[in-house]
């Protein structure tokens, strides 16, 4: 039986799909069965794809209308044979001892999910370095963890993204844990319910993985499917619901969730969508009407724009109503920090006198 399964979506990728299947071959790691599933490649994606298998026994070739990466890879799940399950997005490439230190965390750790960092690509191909990958200070390098132990940062600990992680395919297929069919945002239901089931997760900080985005995960994309984020968060709110952790993490599940509604409200108010920020504005209210609890200091909201997420959300807490929320948005950003910092001045003021 092979130990592990490498799946791969392809779609129009020939430019780097090359550097991808090649990065995989060469790994030191080499018990592997590599299943890459063509999602209906209008360009030579599918020649590549069959050229290779012809050389290398380990790879397996699916053809399939276009359907979206998250069916692509709920078919190349379906499909494997390995004991454990990575993913990889054809125009991206890992580095040569990737999948031997995932497994080797795996095995020392006795994990049932090993998460890594990467390094991303911005639309000039030039290598960065994000701290969404894996984010640093939740947890230490090689500590071994569950939910439980971070209730509240779960949701914090990556992007929803499924590659740089080596998942125990027992824990996918007992609980049926699978990718939404939504056209963007399809993998945080995946990756999300997968730290929610597993036992035990270990982090590697080592960057593994190089991502380079693809035309689904473009602001332009994001503006033409402008609600899927928010359904996406949605279903992924119900399932916590029904599989019992929602009471348990929903605090960081809207920590995370937040950022990224005022992420989307952010390209709505440069793009003039208005009625697509409301929508999310709206959700915003339902959640804090049902959790009046529900407040986050700024040292909360993780990530690299945390302060302009930060003020949107004491925007979006301090408006009345949507129409007010949005008018304030059209401000700059400095004018909206030069007056919750004299607001909290005064805060700070009216305290003391009345500690006087």
């Amino acid at each position: 039986m092979t130990l592990i399964s490498v799946i791969i979506p392809v779609y129009n990728s020939e430019k780097y799909l090359r550097e991808c299947l090649d990065s995989v071959l060469s790994q030191t790691f080499q018990d592997i069965e590599i299943i890459c599933i063509n999602d209906g490649s209008a360009d030579s994606s599918l020649s590549i794809l069959e050229e290779y298998s012809r050389s290398h026994p380990n790879i397996k070739v699916i053809n399939q209308p276009n359907q979206g990466a998250g069916i692509a890879r709920n078919k190349g799940i379906a499909e494997s044979e390995g004991e454990w399950i990575t993913f990889l997005d054809s125009d991206d490439f890992l580095e040569p001892d990737a999948i031997e230190k995932l497994f080797s965390a795996a095995v020392s750790s006795g994990a049932d999910t090993v998460r890594a960092s990467g390094y991303y690509y911005d639309e000039n191909d030039e290598k960065k370095t994000v701290d969404w990958s894996l984010r640093k200070g939740l947890v230490r390098d090689g500590d071994t963890f569950s939910w439980k132990d971070i209730p509240q940062d779960i949701y914090n600990l990556s992007a929803g993204n499924p590659w740089g992680m080596l998942v125990r395919k027992e824990i996918i297929d007992s609980n049926k844990i699978l990718f939404s069919a939504y056209p963007r945002t399809e993998d945080i239901t995946f990756t999300y319910n997968v730290y929610l089931f597993s036992e035990k997760i270990t982090v590697i900080y080592d960057q593994l993985v190089f991502h380079r985005p693809s035309e689904s995960g473009m602001e332009s994309t994001k503006v033409k499917y402008p609600l899927v984020p928010l359904e996406a968060r949605r279903d992924l709110e119900e399932k916590c619901r029904k599989d019992g952790f929602y009471g348990n993490v929903y605090k960081g599940f809207w920590i995370a969730g937040f950022r990224s509604y005022f992420q989307m409200i952010r390209l709505f108010l440069a793009s003039g969508q208005k009625k697509e920020a409301e929508a999310y504005y709206n959700d915003f209210r339902r959640v804090l009407d049902e959790h009046p609890d529900l407040r986050f200091d700024k040292n909360s909201i993780l990530g690299s724009r945390a302060s302009d997420y930060y003020d949107q959300y004491r925007l979006a807490l301090e408006s009345p109503d949507f129409e007010s929320y949005w008018n304030e948005l059209t401000r700059p950003s400095r004018e909206i920090r030069e007056r919750f910092r004299l607001k909290e001045e005064n805060d700070l003021r009216k305290r003391s006198e009345a500690l006087a």
